[in-house]
């Protein structure tokens, strides 16, 4: 094979070869928003965790339950930002653009 046939080769594959990247970018993109999601989510549960534990401490059903909802809240906000942190690097990998559908980060 001479180096112009393989030169013709290349050219030939290459815009299946970018399609293939281009679509593994899109999977990568929405398995991280959907992660993104996920999170938020989990968030949003830990805050009714801690509303919960709150709300037993306040009509004194429990005792000492003040750290747990503090963790909650913790957990949270850690859930929250991992989410943000998830968004962010999608907008980065479309070159400031945001993905359709998706949060601002």
């Amino acid at each position: 094979m001479t180096h112009s046939d393989m030169d013709g080769r290349i050219a030939a594959e290459l815009p299946e070869l970018e399609r293939r990247v281009e679509r593994a970018r899109q999977g990568a993109q929405k398995a991280q928003l959907s992660a993104a999601a996920a999170l938020q989510a989990s968030a949003e549960s830990h805050e009714r965790t801690a509303e919960i534990y709150d709300k037993l401490a306040e009509l004194g059903l429990l005792a000492d339950v003040k750290d747990h909802a503090a963790r909650h809240r913790k957990f949270a906000e850690d859930d929250r930002r991992m989410a943000a942190r998830s968004v962010s690097s999608v907008h980065e990998h479309l070159g400031g653009r945001a993905p359709t559908g998706s949060p601002e980060p």
